[in-house]
């Protein structure tokens, strides 16, 4: 049952109304009928549905209310409604205002172009011109979000098989995406070409903050040298995430673990207490704690190497190095001295003596000065010198040794 409502409570805007514009000529023939007109349609909200051109006839007689017949249609609902009603009858939408109706009531994910042809009276090419853009960019967005996930699963060793039911393509679609993803461009930063591997600063974009945090050009120049494209990368001590970061920069695949995970990508795992967590990497990269260097920095286990006598660091870590040859062919140690009184303990060395000389010896200052200026006048009065440089020491499994 129609109801009179007040005109000025009545609320119209573009984002809810179909017709660009009131045709005057339209409101001059409803002026010349207004007691003939049906009531206009809004919703509970006053939201106006239907009956623009009305209004309008009323508000030139200087007439305040008018009918309207309210409906229960969710304010979200009211543009949809108010299409169906305005098509239907009255003045009927120009060929602009069908367009921005058929952008606007569009839904990529459904396609719903022949609810469109149907409502609007127009042919498919015609909604296929207007939505062509609407189209390319949803095939666009499709693509990366495809192509982000198989990048995912191939750095975390998934099969092309597994991947290509996540993303509803065919096993080979899926190997001929990888093989140009995983095409690199252009040259890595800071390659260095002798066994000095300085670097002024860490990069920022490998790894976030942590105890100890390397900087990521160390992992960018090994994985350079000691492996290729789709090579595994195991790293036990995974810490801040450098090797995942230069991993992915870098198109290697990874295993990440750590004692006490800081990130989500890094995996749990105690490799002291559980042994290697992989079967197979072209490269393992060991960066642990400097023995009692950063004690209580990583975490509280018993088997964290930082909480560990020297005698039982040096053994569990010379298990680990070995544990990991049976899997990798390269395995590398990034370590430095620990200094206390003076007194060096060369972690670098005992491992040379127990496994015997590496295949390749790197020395890798540090960024930044590491001994605090009272340390330092300290160290000139006592005659005594300080570290400023770490090991990384590279052994070469023998082929077959493995087997």
């Amino acid at each position: 049952m129609p109801e009179q409502i007040e005109i000025d409570a009545i609320i119209r805007t573009d984002e809810i109304y179909p017709r660009s514009n009131i045709d005057k000529n339209t409101v001059e023939q409803y002026r010349q009928a207004i007691d003939k007109l049906p009531p206009i349609i809004v919703n509970k909200n006053m939201l106006l549905i239907d009956g623009a051109h009305r209004i309008e006839a009323h508000r030139n007689e200087d007439i305040a209310f008018i009918d309207a017949e309210i409906v229960d249609i969710p304010d979200k609902d009211v543009y949809a409604e108010a299409v169906k009603l305005n098509v239907s009858h009255g003045k009927q939408l120009t060929p602009k205002e069908k367009k921005n109706v058929g952008l606007k009531l569009y839904d990529e994910k459904k396609d719903n172009r022949d609810t469109l042809i149907e409502l609007l009276s127009v042919d498919a090419s015609t909604v296929d011109r207007w939505t062509k853009n609407i189209r390319g960019e949803r095939a666009k967005r499709l693509k990366q979000e495809q192509n982000e996930t198989i990048l995912n699963m191939w750095f975390e060793g998934k099969t092309q098989e597994e991947t290509g039911k996540a993303v509803g393509l065919t096993g080979q679609a899926v190997g001929q995406r990888i093989e140009s993803l995983t095409q690199m461009r252009g040259t890595f930063k800071d390659i260095k070409t002798f066994n000095l591997w300085k670097f002024q600063a860490p990069d920022t974009a490998f790894g976030i903050e942590y105890p100890g945090r390397i900087p990521g050009q160390i992992l960018v120049n090994l994985l350079h040298y000691y492996t290729d494209v789709g090579d595994t990368v195991y790293d036990p001590f995974g810490g801040g995430g450098v090797t995942i970061d230069v991993c992915r920069y870098m198109m290697r695949r990874y295993k990440v673990y750590d004692i006490a995970p800081k990130r989500e990508d890094i995996k749990q795992w105690d490799v002291v207490k559980q042994g290697v967590a992989v079967d197979n990497a072209k490269l393992t990269f060991l960066d642990p704690p400097y023995w009692k260097q950063k004690k209580g920095d990583y975490s509280e286990h018993e088997t964290n190497l930082a909480n560990m006598s020297l005698n039982k660091f040096h053994d569990a870590l010379q298990k680990i190095i070995i544990d990991c040859q049976s899997i990798s062919e390269y395995v590398a140690l990034l370590i430095g001295p620990t200094q206390e009184k003076w007194e060096f303990k060369d972690h670098a060395a005992e491992m040379m003596i127990r496994l015997g000389s590496p295949y390749h010896r790197i020395q890798v200052p540090y960024t930044t000065q590491i001994h605090g200026g009272n340390y330092v006048n300290m160290a000139k009065e006592n005659k005594q010198w300080l570290y400023l440089t770490r090991d990384l020491m590279i052994w070469k499994v023998p082929l077959g040794s493995k087997e």
